[in-house]
């Protein structure tokens, strides 16, 4: 989902960089994110912000996703 948001807007190479660069940012970003979650959850928006949440929130599901955009998505 978020992948494909990625390579459609062009983002993944940038997306790599700061994955690279800024990973030691990610639980105090998805603590910021765990705020914004009550004005999410009621819109179509939902999943994915729960998805963008669960994700920076574990260690091992970002070096996973960082593989995954570095091998282009195969």
């Amino acid at each position: 989902m978020w992948a494909e948001f990625l390579e459609r807007w062009g983002l993944r190479s940038l997306a790599c960089e700061m994955m690279d660069h800024a990973r030691p940012l990610f639980p105090l970003a998805a603590q910021a994110l765990v705020l914004g979650l009550p004005l999410f959850k009621s819109t179509t928006f939902s999943p994915h912000y729960q998805a963008l949440l669960d994700t920076l929130s574990d260690e091992e599901r970002v070096a996973q996703f960082y593989q995954y955009l570095q091998g282009g998505g195969a």
